[in-house]
């Protein structure tokens, strides 16, 4: 009998959290570790080559642009050495919450008790293929290179970011349901472009061209699922990418609101100031100061 593949389904809350991850790559012959009892997942996602790994007596053939979860207890090593020069990003997750590996997505009850008399997030069981081919790999590498480039960076600030990242990566990885709704994918779509095109000019037109609707039309999508229009998200987007850029580089202001995609300087300090209630400069000086003193 043929069983349906494999599915991580996990609890939350709380959430998974990133510990850690790299970019490896194996020569042609080369064997993948044995590995028992992690303590934590590992995704791998494969972007030259292929891997051929077994875990819990399962052989999988991890091939270009597909991804594989590993579980924190049963042990993963190689069936078949590396017949060619084979790349991979590992990022490795943790979480106490309870989840199961089966053929079927489980939704599990958490032992997180939330009130019910107040305002509350719902309790989510998240559904991780075990092993599937990702479509949108552009966008994955993309979020999984910045998270990699944050770790360097080390400060308070870029670990909620990677957080959050982190989050999106688990949204892109997780199980498509048959009767996914496709306004939402449309609206995944539209958040996707716009983490591409932060330095780039956007406006309803662009957004229009690339879509093939009417910008009133993404807006509603949008607001659906994200609460706000694509060009209000497009703007926040660049805000924290210019509040990272003025924290961790020398570079003028001038460069930083240009890259930021930013027409001008004085709208991007206007933007800037309503977000973070100071000005560009004085963001800079103010917590360049307190890096200083710590």
């Amino acid at each position: 009998m043929n069983l349906s593949p494999l599915i991580f389904s996990i609890i939350a809350n709380p959430f998974p959290i990133f510990v850690e991850g790299n970019i490896e790559t194996y020569r042609t012959g080369r064997l993948h570790p044995r590995r028992k009892n992690l303590g934590y997942f590992d995704i791998i996602i494969v972007i030259e080559g292929t891997l051929y790994l077994t875990e819990n007596d399962i052989n999988y053939e991890i091939k270009k642009n597909e991804a594989i979860v590993l579980s924190p207890v049963h042990l993963h090593y190689s069936y078949k050495k590396s017949q060619d020069n084979t790349s991979f990003y590992w990022l490795h997750f943790y979480t106490e919450s309870e989840w199961l590996e089966s053929h079927n997505p489980v939704f599990l009850n958490s032992t997180f008790k939330i009130p019910q008399l107040h305002f509350h997030n719902k309790i989510y069981t998240l559904h991780l293929p075990k092993h599937q081919a990702i479509n949108n790999s552009r966008f994955i590498i993309q979020t999984i290179t910045t998270i990699l480039d944050n770790t360097k960076k080390n400060d308070d600030f870029t670990f909620f970011e990677n957080q959050k990242l982190f989050i999106d990566l688990l949204k892109q990885l997780e199980l498509r349901k048959e009767q996914h709704n496709t306004s939402q994918q449309l609206a995944e779509s539209i958040k996707d472009f716009l983490y591409k095109s932060i330095s780039q000019k956007i406006d309803a037109e662009t957004l229009s061209q690339e879509f093939h609707f009417h910008y009133n039309y993404l807006s509603r999508v949008m607001k659906k699922y994200y609460g706000t229009t694509p060009i209000e998200y497009l703007n926040e987007l660049r805000l924290v990418y210019a509040a990272d850029l003025l924290l961790q580089t020398n570079h003028s202001i001038q460069y930083i609101a240009a890259n930021a995609g930013f027409q001008t300087i004085p709208y991007f300090s206007n933007c800037f100031k309503k977000k973070y209630l100071l000005s560009p400069r004085n963001f800079r000086n103010r917590h360049s100061s307190q890096s200083a003193a710590e």
